[in-house]
This record gives structure tokens, C-alpha cells and sequence, in this order.
């Protein structure tokens, strides 16, 4: 592609590659959310990210919608969260093939980060670790959709219209990974709460959000699907 089509460069060093075909896989799974990335010029190390920015808006973090919540801010919260089930909806419906030798080593590499949460977390936190533990195999059943999971979905990488609240942009596919379905919806407290000087605040309407991610998340899912159930679901 021509330098002059890309809107972002990234600078990657040589032991901190990316799957770019992962990368792409994520424009067919989630269209114009996800952003194009590519290989510049053959380079191995420098990747051109393409995108329209007035389409796209501003990042989440700029758009200061967590501030003083009115009811027009509330409103926009509300149809960014519609667009964030809609995102782990399709995740859902796009389960990937893994062979059995690859699950468990992704099986494995789970277990050890939790393992190691165990171990240096403060102790108020040891028995949720503990339980997730020991509950982790069944996110490896064979029927459970492994999907591609994007790494780091913060404030900073997640793309917003200002004057509507529509979720515009993804960027930042570099960490991406194919994982059981759900160690992405960290990325739902995003739009949940923030971080402030005095340490993490959830916002006034949390529950109602919450509340509402559910209802969508299932309504998006069958919208998305066509009312066909995928093979877990029929357990």
C-alpha cells in the first residue's frame, strides 16, 4: 500500500511481531469498526493503519462523556454500550477453528497467568483467582467458541463520535488473540466507569448499564446470527 494512505504508523520491534493475517481477520469479522492494517512496503517492523478519521471521531478518553453524566451524556453511554454488544456478539458468532494441541497450550498459558494472580495479588483477591481456576476448563470445552480476542481494549483505543455516542473505530489490533470467548469483556468497564486521580469510579447509572448490556448483547446476537444457535448453545 502507498505511505499516503495510511492514517497511523506504528513502530514494532523485531522480537514484537503481529499476526497480520489475525489482524485482517478482524475487518472481515467486524467490517468498518475494525480498522485496515498493514505491512508497509514490505517492512516487517512498520505498520500502516488506514482509516478515515472524521468518520471515525475522537478516541473514547477525549470525548470527556464520563464527566458529569447529564442525561444527554447518559443517552450517548447508552448507544456506545449498544455498539460494544454488538462487537462481542460478532465475536461470538465467528468462532475459530483450534486444534486440540493449540487449546491446551492456550489452556496452559491462561493457567499460569492466573496462577500467578494467586500469588501476588493481595488476599482479599486470592479466592475469586481460586475460583476461576478452578472453573477455567470450562472455557476449553470443546464446544466453547474460541474467538479472536482483541488485547487491550482501553479508553485510548477505542473510537467514538462525539455528537452521537456510535462506537466509530477499533485500533490497535497488535495484541490480538485467539481465546475462549469472554476474557475481552474486561473492555465493557471502559465504558463503566474511569480512572481518576483518586483511583477507579464506576458512574451513577453502572447498573443500568449493565443491566442493559445483557438485553442487548442476546437481542444483537440473534439479530446477527439469524436466530441460529451455535453448538455450545445447544448443550
Amino acid at each position: 500500500m502507498d505511505f499516503k494512505d495510511a492514517k497511523l504508523a506504528q513502530f514494532r520491534l523485531n522480537n514484537s511481531k503481529i499476526d497480520i493475517y489475525a489482524a485482517q481477520l478482524a475487518k472481515v469479522i467486524h467490517g468498518g469498526v475494525a480498522a485496515e492494517t498493514h505491512y508497509w512496503a514490505g517492512s516487517r517492523n512498520v505498520l500502516a493503519v488506514v482509516y478515515d478519521p472524521e468518520a471515525a471521531g475522537v478516541t473514547y478518553i477525549e470525548t470527556g462523556f464520563f464527566i458529569g453524566m447529564s442525561p444527554e451524556q447518559a443517552s450517548k453511554q447508552l448507544r456506545m454500550l449498544r455498539d460494544f454488544a454488538r462487537f462481542y456478539a460478532a465475536c461470538w458468532l465467528h468462532p475459530q477453528l483450534i486444534m486440540q494441541n493449540l487449546r491446551e497450550n492456550i489452556r496452559a498459558t491462561v493457567s499460569n497467568k492466573h496462577t500467578l494472580l494467586e500469588s501476588t495479588l493481595p488476599p482479599r483477591f486470592t479466592a475469586i483467582v481460586s475460583c476461576a481456576l478452578r472453573e477455567l476448563g470450562e472455557l476449553f470445552h470443546p464446544h466453547y467458541p474460541q474467538v479472536l480476542t482483541h488485547g487491550d481494549l482501553c479508553p485510548v483505543n477505542l473510537l467514538v463520535s462525539p455528537s452521537t455516542g456510535r462506537v466509530t473505530g477499533i485500533i490497535e489490533w497488535a495484541e490480538v488473540e485467539l481465546l475462549p470467548f469472554g476474557l475481552a469483556l474486561y473492555g465493557l468497564d471502559v465504558l463503566l466507569g474511569y480512572l481518576g486521580l483518586g483511583g477507579w469510579s464506576y458512574l451513577e447509572i453502572r447498573d443500568e448499564l449493565e443491566q442493559n448490556f445483557g438485553n442487548i448483547s442476546r437481542t444483537a446476537s440473534l439479530m446477527l446470527r439469524g436466530h441460529q444457535k451455535t453448538e455450545y448453545e445447544m448443550q
